[in-house]
């Protein structure tokens, strides 16, 4: 007879809702502590990433590191492992929207380490460090309730149903949780206003993304265009198209960024998110400097993504009882255009 020793009771249950990169993230994360039991609810079928750029800042690579995830990130993205060269945030911003050759009015150089990944290869590496069984797909959150012990019960739309003793809400800009807790906190507070939290508002922003391979960067005689290498940021009255290298220098992320603060704060009528024809990118561009006019001649055939950016108003709590909000359901994205990281 042998020996064993029982399995340790977990000291609380966390629900993650929402498998984006703040679930995944704190799903890696809380699953090393043994007295923890985590999972993560996911409302598609499977996990799916967009081809675009992430950046990483130093702070918050220290904290990947900690995990345990730094090295396989590194080889996902084709980083040097020895960390001994990696890059300082920095950009050229320079004025484009003329049809002559532009100029760099600022080049800003930050002592902080600043990583930029491919968005999809950096999701692969949380994927593969999550838990055994702690991913439950096809569960979009309809609705949760806490009864009076502090214990969260959660409603998906498939009918099915979970309990946990923390429940953190990272499913995104139109968050389900969110919309439950600024509901049941006006109705028990008394405070209406506090619904003005529920919905996201039009920023007025539209962003175009799309990925170009180092090797079609060739212009003129085969000189490569400095995109390949350095980040850029070109510069206009009321748009910007930001450049940069990432997956070890192999594809350029393109992101262009077009403003109409006439439609600001107003009803968005159409998808969010979709994609859309090349030349819809190109003419926002049009008559820009030949910088610009040389990268989006890259973008035909391909079909840019673009999304009408939203934001959640400054909120004035972000938990309630055993809930919380994390990551896009709490924060605006405002801060997500000039980073380019979404």
């Amino acid at each position: 007879m042998t020996d064993s020793k029982p399995l340790r009771e977990p000291r609380f249950r966390v629900a993650i809702c929402g498998g984006g990169i703040a679930g995944l993230i704190l799903t890696v994360a809380l699953a090393q502590y043994e007295d923890i039991e985590v999972h993560v609810y996911e409302a598609t079928e499977k996990f799916k990433e967009i081809g675009a750029g992430v950046t990483i800042w130093g702070r918050a690579w220290s904290i990947l590191a900690r995990m345990g995830l730094e090295y396989d990130m590194r080889l996902a993205d084709d980083i040097p492992t020895d960390g001994l060269h990696d890059p300082n945030f920095g950009y050229d911003f320079r004025r484009s929207d003329q049809p002559e050759d532009g100029f760099v009015f600022k080049a800003l150089r930050l002592p902080y380490v600043c990583l930029p990944f491919h968005r999809a290869h950096f999701v692969d590496v949380l994927i593969r460090h999550l838990p055994e069984g702690a991913v439950n797909f096809g569960k979009r959150l309809v609705t949760y309730s806490e009864s009076d012990s502090g214990a969260v019960e959660l409603q998906f739309s498939d009918g099915t149903a979970a309990t946990c003793d923390v429940l953190l809400g990272c499913d995104g800009i139109r968050s389900v949780v969110r919309k439950r807790m600024f509901e049941e906190e006006a109705a028990r507070q008394g405070r209406p206003e506090l619904l003005k939290h529920v919905e996201p508002s039009f920023t007025g922003a539209t962003i175009y993304r799309t990925l170009v391979p180092r090797e079609e960067l060739s212009i003129n005689e085969g000189e490569i265009h400095p995109a390949s290498s350095i980040p850029l940021l070109y510069c206009g009255k009321s748009k910007h198209l930001v450049a940069y290298p990432i997956a070890g220098g192999t594809l350029c992320n393109l992101v262009g960024i077009v403003w109409d603060t006439s439609t600001e704060g107003k009803q968005y009528d159409g998808p969010w998110f979709t994609e859309c024809g090349a030349d819809e990118l190109v003419n926002a561009f049009d008559g820009w400097e030949p910088q610009v006019r040389d990268l989006l001649k890259l973008v035909h055939p391909r079909k840019p993504l673009k999304w009408a950016i939203h934001e959640v108003r400054a909120l004035p709590f972000s938990v309630s009882g055993n809930v919380a909000l994390v990551g896009d359901a709490v924060s605006d994205e405002h801060n997500i255009i000039y980073s380019s990281e979404y």
